[in-house]
């Protein structure tokens, strides 16, 4: 980007869109072919692997917010033209119906 986003980030589509007007990308890395990427094998990982790979967060106790906080923003909200559904599943499946 031609500038530093922490500093400076336009805050109106036109503005972005010009800033980015002949950027060059770099090229993209290959696809990794299946099987190529590492796994680590849960019985020979650390403690600390263990815990960073199984880790999942609670909205309430590692975010700090209350029941009814959490409750009151779990409605879906009415202004929305799409309701999210969490999940990978879910994700996968809205990907498909978006492309």
């Amino acid at each position: 980007m031609p500038y530093d986003p922490v500093e400076y980030m336009p805050h109106i589509y036109g503005n972005f869109r010009k800033k980015g007007e002949g950027i060059k990308v770099r090229d993209l890395l290959p696809t990794p072919e299946k099987g190529s990427l590492p796994f680590i094998d849960l019985s020979k990982a650390s403690n600390v692997e263990k815990t960073h790979l199984t880790f999942m967060p609670s909205i309430e106790k590692d975010f700090g917010f209350d029941k009814a906080e959490v409750e009151a923003n779990s409605k879906r909200d009415k202004r929305g033209c799409y309701e999210f559904i969490g999940g990978e599943d879910a994700g996968l499946k809205r990907l498909q119906e978006y492309i």
